[in-house]
């Protein structure tokens, strides 16, 4: 007879050790969470509805912000909820889950800022870039 132990939950600790640091904890959680949700989906909102935002640079920005609203919905909601019901347990299946997802999404918004970069740059040096947006600095004298 084997002795096999399967685990299926992992226990969180807790960041604070009172009730009501927990709920301060879970509220300012939630604000942030609004504040960054209200936000991405403004930033959306405006370059989707003005057309003179409907460049490269601007369709670049509100994937961005479309991946950070996917990245910070991926932990912050299920944080609030243990916060405020006091869980300590989280299945193996979320936490996986969680990992994963939080994963592509850093991923994804990694590639897309590389992307941006190059698009912005191109092969470029940058004394180049440099001397192209501000000429006066590459004169004798000045700089």
């Amino acid at each position: 007879m084997d002795n096999l132990t399967v685990l299926t939950e992992f226990l969180l600790m807790d960041v604070a050790g009172f009730r009501e640091l927990q709920v301060l904890q879970g509220v300012l959680f939630l604000v942030i969470y609004l504040g960054a949700l209200t936000g991405n989906l403004v930033t959306v909102t405006v370059i989707m509805t003005d057309t003179h935002l409907h460049s490269p640079m601007y369709f670049f920005i509100s994937n961005v912000a479309v991946i950070d609203l996917g990245s910070i919905s991926v932990v912050v909601p299920r944080a609030v909820v243990n916060s405020k019901t006091s869980s300590k347990m989280i299945s193996l299946e979320e936490c996986a889950a969680q990992i994963f997802l939080f994963t592509f999404f850093a991923a994804l918004e990694f590639a897309l800022l590389v992307v941006m970069s190059y698009d912005h740059c191109g092969y470029l040096p940058p004394s180049t870039l440099w001397a192209h947006h501000h000429p006066e600095s590459v004169l004798p004298g000045h700089g």
